[in-house]
């Protein structure tokens, strides 16, 4: 299938979409929570030198199944300058997850919260009436896809984690407003890569094999022969000529990316879906990419995409997941051979590994932010340190 177009009404010309686009309609994967879901307000600790714990500790990774998916979102009213960090699980779920905060970050609170939704969400509909780009304040719905659709590259697991951080300063100041949800759950990608490794190994021997044609070539002997009625100077012969795609990115590097779509395929498989709406100026999607631009993906980058509609608003409520199977099909025959380099079928969800989730799943822990972050402390302990050790915070968990 092709990717939608839509007219930019700044410009009038065509701006590309994602995948999430064939999504809001009803693929999609559904908690299936029958007792509704639990909420949970969290307040990180501040440190201002070391690693944070969910970097030392993995992070909370570990998930039961699709109907206990679970999300991490940022609040921020137009009204205050304050973001609000708050998680969501099945009531079941609830206490697991408090502790896993609790525990892989020294000092995090975790309290119960009373609102399902950011107050400002409801009335939100009425910014939709006039082109978004011709207004001050602007309401802009979007996700997160990985650009060259590449599913099992790797993250960089040892990178800062500073996605969280860079995202909260794209939502700073009075006015504006936004609703930034990270929602995952677990999802078996990992036939889907394996096939796609057999086949990405394949072209590349294909491309070094290089292809056999059919080349006239000119005998001179045979002159004697034509000019006697017997023979033709004119032969045909095969030879083999490179590969149209030799030197291409495919070419040079496809094994490596194979050999990461098997070792990827070895591990407990996640899907997450990173989307959601803001209030802003123009600039605004500018500032979101930037954050983006902070996680980094081996042979890939995370992109901003911009959805004309609010029906993103009833994934955001729901915490429902695209549901990638379609796409992960398409690739894993080798869909994303065909055009290299020319534009590929992107995928509405990224798949991760428990060991890459915190990678993007993380709370923040800049000093910067302090004041608009509701941090524990007004200043920073180092993870292992002597102080730090004597200080206990205790979280208060969810009952």
């Amino acid at each position: 299938m092709d990717m939608p177009f839509v007219k930019d009404p700044e410009t009038g010309k065509p701006v590309f979409l994602g995948a999430f686009w064939f999504f809001l309609g009803d693929e999609r994967i559904e908690p299936a929570d029958p007792l509704g879901r639990s909420f949970l307000r969290i307040r990180p600790p501040l440190l201002t030198t070391g690693r944070s714990g969910t970097e030392e500790r993995g992070g909370v990774g570990s998930i039961g199944s699709i109907s206990s998916s679970r999300t991490l979102e940022l609040w921020k009213e137009p009204v205050s300058d304050k973001v609000e960090i708050v998680a969501t699980t099945s009531p079941q779920d609830a206490e697991v997850f408090a502790r896993e905060w609790a525990s892989a970050y020294h000092g995090c609170r975790v309290e119960s919260c009373d609102r399902s939704e950011p107050a400002w969400v409801s009335h939100a509909s009425s910014l939709l009436a006039a082109p978004q780009q011709d207004q001050d304040k602007a309401l802009w719905f979007f996700d997160a896809e990985q650009t060259h659709a590449l599913p099992g590259c790797w993250f960089d697991t040892e990178q800062p984690r500073t996605l969280v951080d860079a995202l909260i300063r794209a939502l700073k100041g009075r006015g504006r407003a936004g609703w930034i949800q990270f929602a995952w759950a677990d999802f078996d990608w990992t036939h889907y890569l394996e096939a796609a490794s057999m086949i990405l190994q394949a072209k590349v021997e294909e491309i070094e094999r290089g292809r056999e044609v059919t080349v006239p070539r000119f005998n001179p002997a045979g002159l004697t022969g034509l000019l006697g009625g017997g023979g033709s100077p004119i032969s045909m012969e095969r030879k083999t000529v490179p590969h149209e795609a030799a030197g291409s990115t495919i070419h040079v590097h496809g094994r490596a990316i194979a050999k990461e779509y098997f070792e990827k395929a070895q591990h407990p498989p996640l899907i997450l879906s990173l989307r959601g709406m803001v209030i802003g100026d123009k600039h605004t999607p500018d500032h979101l990419q930037g954050a983006l631009s902070t996680v980094k993906i081996s042979y890939d980058y995370l992109g901003l995409f911009h959805y004309p509609t609010a029906r993103m608003i009833r994934w955001l409520r729901k915490r429902d997941i695209p549901n990638p199977a379609k796409m992960l099909e398409l690739h894993a025959r080798g869909g994303f051979l065909y055009d290299w380099g020319k534009g590929r079928e992107l995928i509405p969800a990224l798949c991760l590994t428990p060991e890459e989730l915190p990678a993007l799943v993380h709370l923040p822990s800049d000093p910067g932010l302090l004041g608009v972050v509701d941090y524990t402390r007004a200043s920073g302990l180092p993870i292992g340190s002597e102080e730090a050790g004597k200080e206990k915070v205790g979280p208060a968990l969810w009952r």
